[in-house]
């Protein structure tokens, strides 16, 4: 069922939160958590013909190798995920402003490019790392249906989805690796770390019961929210990982800016093929 009078516009006709109207995204979307990290993907555009901002959300469009691209941060976790995905589909599959299903729906390419970290011993800092599945722990799964829930702990609840298959297999091809992703709700106790409050959530950093039961093979805060919220409204996602630190081994990369460039420069050239 659809209720297209929820939808909020701006005195300007854009959409309430991203400011953006539909001619202003292209059919491939790039997430990033960082708002800085929009000006350093489109810096490898070959132009540029928008450049917006409201609060956490910056939006970049423009072409790479003639394709036409956007780029867009959501901020971090799956909180923001779920405003910029709602209105990026809006955007798409809305006719606005007069609030009408758009009689020619679209299935957007989306890509996630940002950072993680390894929760296998056998993966190394710098590996670049396309997520297979991704199992959320987050609490995005209270406000929609994901379908079953897999009890991890006691009052812990994971729901899961994949990434698309052929953009899967691009990126494989490419020489990502592929691995499974555990998507939390925060960065500190979310993910077992414990500084001055105890985490509950230290099973995470052992590598066993649920990590290893599901070959979990990292950790981050929107893959899974970006699969289920794709599979939902109809678009085919993946999520690529740079990966800047092993939570087991306890090493960390010495020139994070490498790694993550690496990923945008070979993530453009596979979506630019597409």
């Amino acid at each position: 069922m659809q209720n297209l009078a929820e939808i909020i516009l701006n005195p300007d006709g854009s959409i309430y939160h991203l400011h953006l109207k539909p001619e202003e995204i292209a059919d491939i979307i790039i997430t990033v958590g960082d708002q800085g990290r929009v000006d350093k993907v489109a810096a490898f555009f070959d132009h540029v013909k928008i450049i917006r901002q409201n609060r956490e959300f910056r939006t970049a469009t423009g072409t790479y190798r003639g394709r036409a691209m956007t780029v867009i941060s959501t901020g971090i976790g799956t909180d923001n995920v779920d405003i910029v995905f709602n209105e990026i589909d809006i955007l798409a599959n809305v006719l606005l402003p007069e609030r009408i299903a758009h009689p020619f729906p679209k299935s957007l390419i989306i890509c996630r490019m940002g950072t993680s970290g390894a929760i296998l011993p056998e993966i190394p800092v710098g590996t670049l790392l396309v997520s297979a599945e991704a199992w959320g722990i987050d609490g995005l799964h209270s406000g929609y249906d994901f379908g079953e829930l897999t009890l991890v702990r006691p009052g812990v609840y994971a729901y899961s989805a994949a990434s698309d298959a052929e953009l899967l297999d691009l990126f494989v091809k490419d020489g990502f690796k592929m691995g499974n992703t555990l998507t939390t709700s925060g960065f500190y106790g979310p993910q077992g770390r414990s500084v001055r409050i105890p985490t509950t959530l230290e099973w995470i950093k052992t590598g066993g019961g649920f990590i290893s039961e599901k070959n979990l093979a990292n950790l981050e805060m929107e893959t899974a929210g970006i699969y289920a919220l794709s599979k939902i409204l109809g678009h085919r996602a993946v999520s690529l990982n740079a990966i800047l630190a092993n939570r087991i081994t306890g090493e960390f990369s010495t020139n994070p800016d490498r790694v993550m460039e690496e990923v945008i420069q070979r993530g453009l050239e596979v979506l630019s093929r597409i």
